[in-house]
């Protein structure tokens, strides 16, 4: 017997530029034999209304590092839902980890977002006990990798 695949809704923002690990990510997921991945574009203007939808039935949740890489803010429309969501887990990629001047594209920001979307899983691309160290203070985290 094959288990069927995991029902994941993946957030992401496209850019009129595209990075390479951007793409991958999202085709990685979108092709994986283990998910049924439905990309979501957090760019929707009509999107929070969509993402509700989209997560009654996902047994996944998956932020990647587009969606907060340069801000958090575009995320802002999307922070109830994601926050409120029931027994679903979440993945946070984090993007840019480094310390900016720049509001919304800073750690603080990015610190503060993860405190209050509550995610299960952050997935870091700082050594994983630099990240484990970083992000210890998020409540409801699991893991970070």
């Amino acid at each position: 017997m094959t288990k069927a695949a995991i029902k994941a809704v993946v957030l992401c923002r496209r850019y009129a530029a595209t990075l390479s690990y951007y793409d991958d990510w999202e085709d990685a997921l979108r092709t994986s034999s283990r998910l049924n991945a439905t990309l979501f574009d957090i760019s929707d203007p009509e999107g929070a209304t969509r993402l509700r939808r989209l997560m009654v039935d996902a047994e996944l949740i998956v932020a990647l590092h587009s969606t907060n890489a340069d801000s958090v803010e575009p995320l802002g429309p999307y922070e109830p839902a994601l926050a409120e969501r029931k027994n679903t887990p979440l993945v946070v990629f984090i993007g840019n980890e480094f310390s900016s001047p720049v509001p919304g594209m800073g750690m603080r920001d990015k610190l503060d977002l993860l405190q209050r979307l509550r995610p299960e899983f952050i997935a870091t691309q700082l050594p994983v006990d630099v990240g484990r160290w970083l992000y210890e203070g998020v409540p409801g985290a699991r893991d970070v990798s």
